[in-house]
Protein backbone atom coordinates (compact mmCIF):
# COMPACT_ATOMS: atom_id res chain seq x y z
CA UNK A 1 0.00 0.00 0.00
CA UNK A 2 1.59 3.36 -0.76
CA UNK A 3 0.99 6.77 0.47
CA UNK A 4 -1.25 7.65 -2.15
CA UNK A 5 -3.79 4.75 -2.14
CA UNK A 6 -3.92 6.02 2.20
CA UNK A 7 -7.45 5.18 4.32
CA UNK A 8 -10.95 5.07 2.88
CA UNK A 9 -13.64 6.17 5.26
CA UNK A 10 -17.33 6.43 5.30
CA UNK A 11 -18.86 9.05 4.22
CA UNK A 12 -21.64 10.19 7.36
CA UNK A 13 -25.08 8.65 5.84
CA UNK A 14 -23.71 9.37 1.83
CA UNK A 15 -22.02 5.66 1.16
CA UNK A 16 -19.68 7.04 -0.22
CA UNK A 17 -15.67 6.72 0.51
CA UNK A 18 -13.89 9.39 1.16
CA UNK A 19 -10.12 9.05 0.01
CA UNK A 20 -7.41 9.97 2.34
CA UNK A 21 -3.88 11.41 2.36
CA UNK A 22 -1.05 11.31 4.78
CA UNK A 23 0.59 14.54 5.61
CA UNK A 24 3.16 15.26 8.02
CA UNK A 25 2.63 19.11 9.75
CA UNK A 26 6.09 20.05 11.83
CA UNK A 27 6.95 16.64 12.33
CA UNK A 28 2.99 15.15 13.30
CA UNK A 29 1.03 12.35 11.07
CA UNK A 30 -2.70 13.13 10.08
CA UNK A 31 -5.07 12.02 7.42
CA UNK A 32 -6.72 14.59 4.96
CA UNK A 33 -8.80 14.03 2.56
CA UNK A 34 -7.55 13.84 -1.62
CA UNK A 35 -7.58 17.26 -3.30
CA UNK A 36 -6.95 18.80 0.04
CA UNK A 37 -4.70 22.47 -0.12
CA UNK A 38 -1.67 22.52 2.51
CA UNK A 39 -4.05 25.71 4.22
CA UNK A 40 -6.72 22.82 4.36
CA UNK A 41 -4.04 20.71 6.02
CA UNK A 42 -3.22 22.97 8.15
CA UNK A 43 -6.35 23.45 9.34
CA UNK A 44 -7.30 20.23 10.19
CA UNK A 45 -3.95 20.43 12.38
CA UNK A 46 -3.68 23.51 13.72
CA UNK A 47 -6.67 26.36 12.87
CA UNK A 48 -4.66 29.43 14.96
CA UNK A 49 -1.59 28.36 12.70
CA UNK A 50 -4.01 28.67 9.45
CA UNK A 51 -5.10 31.69 10.29
CA UNK A 52 -1.38 33.29 11.47
CA UNK A 53 -0.60 31.77 7.95
CA UNK A 54 -3.93 33.51 6.24
CA UNK A 55 -2.82 37.10 8.51
CA UNK A 56 1.07 36.29 7.03
CA UNK A 57 2.85 36.11 10.45
CA UNK A 58 3.67 32.46 9.59
CA UNK A 59 4.76 30.85 5.94
CA UNK A 60 4.29 27.04 4.99
CA UNK A 61 7.92 25.64 3.92
CA UNK A 62 8.00 21.78 2.38
CA UNK A 63 10.65 19.42 3.34
CA UNK A 64 13.61 21.14 1.59
CA UNK A 65 12.81 24.37 3.67
CA UNK A 66 11.40 25.63 0.20
CA UNK A 67 8.27 28.25 0.66
CA UNK A 68 5.05 26.59 -0.61
CA UNK A 69 2.26 28.06 -1.46
CA UNK A 70 -0.87 27.56 0.85
CA UNK A 71 -3.35 26.73 -2.16
CA UNK A 72 -0.73 23.88 -3.61
CA UNK A 73 -2.65 20.59 -3.13
CA UNK A 74 -0.98 18.11 -0.91
CA UNK A 75 -0.20 14.15 -2.24
CA UNK A 76 0.78 11.22 0.07
CA UNK A 77 3.94 11.79 2.82
CA UNK A 78 3.79 15.43 1.76
CA UNK A 79 5.98 17.36 4.68
CA UNK A 80 5.72 20.64 5.86
CA UNK A 81 6.50 23.22 8.56
CA UNK A 82 4.87 26.07 10.01
CA UNK A 83 7.29 29.11 10.15
CA UNK A 84 7.55 32.48 11.94
CA UNK A 85 7.87 35.21 9.29
CA UNK A 86 11.08 37.44 10.19
CA UNK A 87 11.07 41.31 10.07
CA UNK A 88 13.39 42.39 7.97
CA UNK A 89 13.77 45.33 9.22
CA UNK A 90 15.85 43.85 11.79
CA UNK A 91 19.34 43.14 11.76
CA UNK A 92 21.13 39.55 12.57
CA UNK A 93 21.86 41.24 16.22
CA UNK A 94 18.38 41.87 16.35
CA UNK A 95 18.70 45.93 16.31
CA UNK A 96 16.35 48.08 14.14
CA UNK A 97 18.72 49.29 11.02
Amino acid sequence: MTEESDTRHQSAGAGHELRTVRVYINEAGLSVPQGSSVLDALRIFDEESARAVERGESRLVDSRGLDIHESSIVSGGTILRVLPVRSATKSITGQDR
